[in-house]
């Protein structure tokens, strides 16, 4: 399941975000990028950003998971093609995370410009990457929705605060005690696309196996 805002809320306090370099961006399919970051005190890192799927989240990279960017998408699409011009060499100067929303908008600077990158960790189609000017219109996206008005050239709209208690839904799930919550959420997913494959070759092996059983069955 995709991670809930306290979970995003809880997984960016453990990151050095604010004042990291976007040094490189790649893409994974069609859901996922990459960046490779660089923070003046803590070195270079990798942060994970998924969106549109079940398991949409973001977390630190780390180990064998690292390796994922080479399997990037061998033609680069229209949205990186714009990143790597307009946006790699960004500096992150805030990190905003609207009230109890699946939502983080990064405030860059890039050249003397400000830019904000918007990241929406939602599983249906509200789902998007959209990078917008400091007056917050939008220059590309990761998705083109129409029916949203979220096209090039249009304005941005923020969802607006909602002032409601807090009902304590929501919860952060349980994870191990020494454990960062960006490793437990690494571990925890890298586990279920293991399961995921095998389960597909289960199912392949089955259509198979049943295919073979009909001709022989003639």
């Amino acid at each position: 399941m995709p991670l809930n805002w306290r979970e995003i809320a809880l997984i960016v306090s453990e990151l050095p975000l604010e004042g990291s370099m976007i040094q490189r961006v790649h893409q994974i399919g069609f859901h996922a990028l990459v960046f490779e970051m660089h923070h003046p005190q803590t070195g270079s890192w990798e942060l994970y950003t998924e969106v549109g799927t079940p398991s949409a989240r973001l977390h630190r990279l780390g180990g064998p998971s690292r390796q994922s960017r080479k399997r990037k998408t061998a033609k680069l699409q229209r949205f990186i093609q714009f990143i790597r011009a307009n946006v790699e060499g960004a500096r992150i100067i805030e990190v905003v995370q609207p009230s109890r929303d699946r939502l983080l908008v990064w405030k860059l600077a890039y050249r003397g410009d400000i830019l904000h990158l918007v990241l929406r960790f939602y599983s249906g189609p509200g789902a998007n990457i959209i990078i917008c000017d400091e007056q917050m219109t939008i220059r590309e996206l990761l998705y083109r929705r129409p029916g949203r008005q979220e096209t090039t050239g249009n304005i941005f709209e923020m969802p607006a605060p909602v002032e409601v208690g807090d009902d304590g839904r929501f919860p952060v799930r349980d994870y191990p005690e020494g454990t960062s919550f960006n490793a437990f959420i690494e571990e925890t997913y890298r586990e279920k696309s293991e399961s995921d494959s095998q389960d597909m070759v289960v199912q392949v092996m089955r259509k198979r196996d049943e295919a073979i059983a009909a001709l022989e069955a003639e």
